[in-house]
């Protein structure tokens, strides 16, 4: 029997340096339940662990969620506009997204900076530069309510953010 347990033993380690497998992968999947079922919620759990920032946007609400927690605002964070845009006001980048925002007024320009440069928008065009390099927008900042909004995906992106839409509950989640 001694000698049948050595067998099985020095088979298994055989096998699992053979197919790049370590010994404690190959014995764990023996004796691993098959019948465990992640669900979808702690694969999105597991999915935020992996994350610093987690905002959550449902859209025309009143406030957004910020790692867990509930934010209010004084403006709807998110809308989609005529062209099917999300779009979101400055207020909300500085505050939440932490980046540093000017405003000029004079020339209705944006500036959004961050550690990688600099992103510069104008109010009612569909352009914007990113370190000077220009790029097309698919629809323009603009100014609702004495706010000014713009495109989400584009400033998102441009701040290193996964940027996720659950249809579902018409939620934009941004990931950092």
């Amino acid at each position: 029997m001694k000698r049948f347990a050595s067998f099985i033993f020095f088979f298994i380690v055989f096998v699992s340096f053979s197919c790049g497998c370590s010994f404690t992968d190959s014995m764990g999947n023996i004796f691993k339940n098959k019948d465990v079922v992640v669900t979808e919620t702690e694969k999105q759990e597991e999915q935020q662990d992996n994350y610093q920032m987690v905002i959550q946007l449902p859209l025309n609400s009143d406030s957004a969620l910020f790692n867990g927690e509930k934010y209010n605002l004084d403006t709807a964070p998110a809308f989609v506009n005529e062209q099917e845009i999300t779009m979101v006001p400055l207020k909300f980048l500085s505050d939440v997204m932490a980046a540093k925002i000017e405003w000029f007024p004079e020339t209705k320009e944006i500036s959004i900076l961050q550690r990688d440069g600099e992103i510069q928008l104008m109010i009612n065009r569909n352009y914007a530069y990113v370190n000077g390099i220009e790029y097309e927008l698919a629809s323009s900042p603009a100014i609702v309510k004495e706010r000014a909004f713009v495109p989400l995906k584009f400033v998102a992106t441009q701040l290193k953010f996964d940027v996720e839409w659950i249809p579902e509950t018409k939620t934009v989640i941004l990931r950092k």
